[in-house]
């Protein structure tokens, strides 16, 4: 079927792979979420850069996502300030239905202590609004929602 689809070509691209057999799809903004959440900037600039261009990626979904998680961070320091231990802590008490992710929140959570998720959740306030407050994309059609979550997340990121 390649060599159909390229009849008069010597050489076969990587562009003529993508273009029949497609990409396995953009990476998923959960991805970015725990490359972010887990401190991986390495990875997340490499998924960043891939998921700024798919067309249907909504920045402000991911600061959504994003946030919530840090709420339930801050739910979970909560309960831990008032003496409850991590093990009578449900995932409804961290707002989760499954006990999936509120394992996976909590197994982040020593690289989030109160101080950081406090500052890390003013930074997404401010990310909410320059993605809201930010008129028509100048740089590109995609890139300059991306760009801003880019620049905000980096700051939280650290070297």
């Amino acid at each position: 079927l390649l060599c159909l689809y390229r009849l008069n070509e010597k050489r076969i691209s990587a562009e003529d792979l993508d273009a029949l057999l497609g990409t396995g799809g953009t990476p998923k903004e959960w991805d970015l979420q725990d490359a972010f959440l887990n401190g991986d900037k390495r990875a997340f600039l490499a998924l960043l850069g891939k998921i700024a261009k798919d067309p249907e990626s909504v920045p402000l979904m991911f600061v959504g996502m994003v946030s919530k998680q840090l709420r339930s961070l801050m739910l979970l320091h909560g309960h831990e300030a008032r003496g409850v231990s991590r093990k009578d802590i449900s995932p409804k008490d961290l707002g989760f239905n499954h006990p999936f992710p509120a394992q996976k929140l909590v197994g982040m959570s020593g690289k989030w202590p109160e101080p950081r998720v406090r500052k890390a959740l003013g930074v997404l306030f401010d990310l909410d609004l320059a993605l809201k407050s930010d008129p028509a994309p100048r740089l590109g059609a995609q890139e300059r929602p991306w760009t801003l979550v880019e620049k905000h997340l980096l700051k939280m990121m650290g070297k």
